[in-house]
């Protein structure tokens, strides 16, 4: 017997941050939905202004950040699962025993 369970895979241009103020444009990529790819369009801003601080910060949302948002790349299409046996639960646990 084979189960299987495609997801779709989309590709969506997102911005964040702030309108009338700053805001961050990336490439987002799904798979389900779980972000698997974020890859930033411009965004090299090397600092942002804070409203809890009330001044600029460093921020990390373009490519002189410390690393992709997300490193999930291994989940996209063409991925393999790894299989795991299926077996019948024997009730060893009982978690609703009071005893």
């Amino acid at each position: 017997m084979q189960i299987t369970y495609p997801l779709p895979e989309v590709v969506e241009e997102v911005t964040i941050g702030n309108p009338g103020f700053r805001t961050y444009r990336y490439r987002v990529t799904w798979r389900g939905d779980t972000v698997v790819k974020m890859e930033p369009l411009g965004n090299d801003f090397e600092t942002g202004y804070s409203d809890f601080d009330k001044r600029q910060v460093p921020v990390f949302y373009g490519t002189k950040g410390p690393g992709p948002l997300y490193r999930r790349e291994h989940v996209l299409t063409g991925a393999e699962p790894t299989l795991a046996p299926i077996h019948e639960d024997d009730g060893s646990l009982d978690f609703w025993l009071i005893g």
